[in-house]
């Protein structure tokens, strides 16, 4: 078991868990430190710090973002910075303008094909949290609350979220990964490889542009590339990462890996699966207190 899950989700992204029931499923499972990495928002972080504080817990402030290079888009964590400062406000700002305008235009589409007949769009605001980052979870939050739709509708819905077409197109560009690692460093943070299963051949070019650490032990991350991730990051004085990257999807079918006795049973067909179904991926304490207290920099 792990100190520290430093890669979460929630409501105010694609989670399904609330902050505080984040922070009390955390405790309950035996973890001493938790940070939020909700995709490209922070709405969620304040009511994370209050209830990790109150629960016992330590708490790490965090998003997860993407930059493009080389083709790929690569996920990445950044931790302890300013989302005032202005570029990155602005970053936050642009990126949730857009998928907010995507969303709705899914919404629109799936209503005119009568995929969706029972909710409005302002059911869904009225059932989101302020300021979410929006994407297919909301809407279908927002069914299940108010139809007879049940989590285990969620593949099918998911599928035709996908599959829609519709003439809304994003108004943001994606960030080159250079430019998304400065906008974290710029506002005071570290930058962090999330997930890097394919990409360890690009940490040394990564690094050049300014990541600082790597999420090493995640439940996507092979045996080979967790020892290689780890490697190079205790080379290169980079700090170490990691998380159970909780959705409450069952994105990551930790019985597959075998590591979960019990998981498939225990998660059944839903989509909503418990916490606990996913691996115990994490920090030690002294990798969390490393990040914690910036001993890098």
């Amino acid at each position: 078991m792990k100190y520290a899950n430093l890669h979460l989700h929630s409501v105010h992204s694609d989670g399904v868990y609330t902050p505080r029931e984040l922070c009390e499923i955390a405790k309950k499972m035996g973890y001493g430190g938790i940070a939020l990495t909700d995709h490209d928002t922070v709405s969620g972080c304040a009511d994370m710090k209050k209830a990790a504080e109150e629960t016992g817990l330590e708490y790490i402030f965090g998003i997860e973002t993407y930059g493009v290079e080389f083709g790929i888009k690569f996920h990445i964590t950044g931790y302890d910075f300013d989302p005032t400062e202005k570029a990155m406000a602005e970053y936050l700002r642009t990126d949730s303008e857009s998928a907010y305008i995507v969303t709705k235009g899914k919404f629109d589409a799936m209503v005119a094909a009568g995929y969706i007949t029972d909710i409005t769009w302002q059911d869904v605001l009225d059932d989101s949290p302020k300021d979410a980052w929006f994407c297919n979870e909301q809407i279908f939050a927002s069914l299940v609350k108010r139809t007879e739709l049940t989590q285990k509708d969620y593949w099918d819905f998911v599928g035709k979220f996908r599959s829609i077409k519709t003439d809304v197109k994003p108004t943001f560009t994606a960030y080159s990964a250079e430019k998304m690692i400065k906008t974290i460093t710029g506002a005071g943070g570290v930058a962090i490889l999330a997930h890097p299963n394919r990409w360890i051949p690009y940490l040394p070019e990564l690094y050049k542009m300014g990541i600082r650490g790597v999420e090493y032990d995640h439940p996507d991350v092979c045996p080979e590339s967790c020892r290689a991730a780890y490697e190079f990051a205790k080379e290169h004085n980079m700090y170490l990462s990691g998380g159970t990257d909780h959705t409450g999807q069952l994105a990551n079918f930790p019985w597959e890996r075998g590591d979960t006795p019990g998981a498939k049973e225990r998660a059944g067909d839903a989509y909503h699966c418990p916490l606990d179904t996913d691996v115990y991926s994490g920090v030690t304490k002294e990798e969390f207190d490393a990040l914690k207290n910036r001993i890098y920099g």
